[in-house]
């Protein structure tokens, strides 16, 4: 039996991710019958140790925030896991009687640290919320003026504040202002439109290779001459593909690079060294996402009844984050890119032969999952092969990214 899973970012207040929250779910099959299947979904997928097991492929070495009822709680589930890379989070609704208070108790004593999610300002368990390391407030439940309320209550602990469904850059630096110190939500693949990037000439260069790359048949002589152009990038690709563990030589130039990696690698290598050139203040993860969107529409070109080419595929969920990373709408910032008309469409968000793949997986990576059923039936692929795409992307485009950003450091949440 499948078990589909999605992760959702949560980062410190200098952006760089210290965990996910793991969103999971049975079955699709279902998706108006989420609640009823809650206790058996997680008993079988921690028993069955799914997330222990592909924990390291799913977190990239990050923290797991997990929740568990009050049953999961009582069966001493939470010690199925690695307490050192699990956050045992509690929903608000459950109400702590002392067997239940215990066993958070021992569950501290033990050394995992605790949080609760959906905290509102009227909370009225006290006695929980003395053992909680870390409260999640979702912004969708309070007001400013509870938000207010909140802050100034806790302000004076050891306990963590952490805000959940931020839609918004203005609201990430309003909240870290407040006090907050955790973040979450999709606020961070979301342009700010205060003042669009302009494209310098470096990156009208790379605007250019990346179009050479992607068409059918790429003039390798010419790619390579454009990249030779710009040191930056020459640096910063040969690094890349030096950082591969499958060379035991090392590459000295772009021509060489192509020989030893192939076309296909190489280009995958080279798109996402052009959108980094593009990164600006923006936190790294909107790159790690743009990864893990290309790879899984590749993914599941493969196996979808819509036969479409993967390399525009691939090109769509490359480029789905550019309005981010230009500060623009999409309209603004794809318009200009000499691609096909229905890629640009399908990113403005339009219908169009691409756009179930991509919707889908847009959905799935947001644990939207009945928006994923449903455009997964319209792409013509099979749902028990979402876990393993999803998990094979996500590995990939963890694997890629550390070699781009090898010293980033989490923050340790003590």
């Amino acid at each position: 039996m499948n078990f589909y899973l999605a992760r959702q970012p949560i980062f410190d207040r200098n952006q760089i991710v210290i965990g996910y929250e793991i969103i999971y779910r049975s079955s699709l099959n279902s998706p108006e019958n989420v609640d009823s299947e809650y206790d058996e979904a997680t008993s079988r997928l921690l028993l069955n140790s799914y997330l222990d097991v592909g924990m390291d492929t799913l977190m990239g070495g990050h923290i797991a925030f997990i929740n568990f009822d009050r049953e999961l709680v009582l069966k001493d589930s939470p010690l199925l896991l690695n307490k050192s890379t699990t956050i045992i989070q509690i929903p608000s609704d459950v109400v702590p009687d002392p067997i239940f208070l215990d066993k958070i108790s021992e569950f501290k004593n033990d050394g995992y640290l605790i949080s609760l999610a959906g905290y509102i300002d009227t909370y009225p368990h006290n006695n929980l919320l003395e053992l909680v390391d870390i409260i999640q407030v979702d912004l969708t439940q309070n007001t400013a003026s509870s938000l207010k309320r909140i802050v100034k209550r806790f302000q004076m602990t050891t306990q963590i504040l952490l805000a959940k469904n931020i839609e918004s850059h203005d609201s990430y630096e309003t909240l870290k202002r407040m006090g907050f110190e955790l973040f979450q939500g999709y606020y961070f693949c979301k342009p700010t439109l205060t003042k669009g990037k302009i494209l310098q000439h470096s990156n009208l260069n790379n605007v250019e290779i990346l179009k050479l790359s992607n068409e059918s048949e790429p003039n390798i002589k010419e790619i390579s001459k454009r990249i030779e152009e710009d040191i930056n990038l020459t640096i910063k690709l040969l690094r890349l593909v030096n950082s591969s563990h499958y060379f035991m030589n090392k590459i000295q130039s772009v021509q060489h690079a192509l020989a030893m990696v192939g076309v296909q690698s190489f280009k995958n290598w080279l798109n996402i060294a052009l959108m980094d050139s593009l990164l600006g203040e923006q936190t790294p993860e909107i790159i790690k996402l743009s990864m893990v969107r290309m790879k899984m529409m590749e993914e599941i070109g493969h196996v979808s009844k819509i036969k479409l080419h993967t390399d525009s595929l691939k090109l769509i969920g490359l480029l789905s984050v550019l309005d981010v990373l230009l500060d623009k709408n999409m309209m603004d910032a794809v318009g200009p890119l000499p691609i096909e008309r229905e890629l640009k469409i399908t990113l403005f968000g339009k219908e169009t032969i691409y756009t179930p793949i991509y919707r889908l997986v847009l959905g799935y990576e947001k644990g939207n999952f009945n928006i994923a059923y449903r455009y997964a039936e319209k792409a013509g692929i099979h749902l028990d092969a979402l876990p393993q795409i999803y998990a094979t992307s996500i590995q990939w485009a963890d694997d890629l990214y550390n070699h781009i950003y090898p010293s980033e450091e989490p923050t340790v949440i003590k």
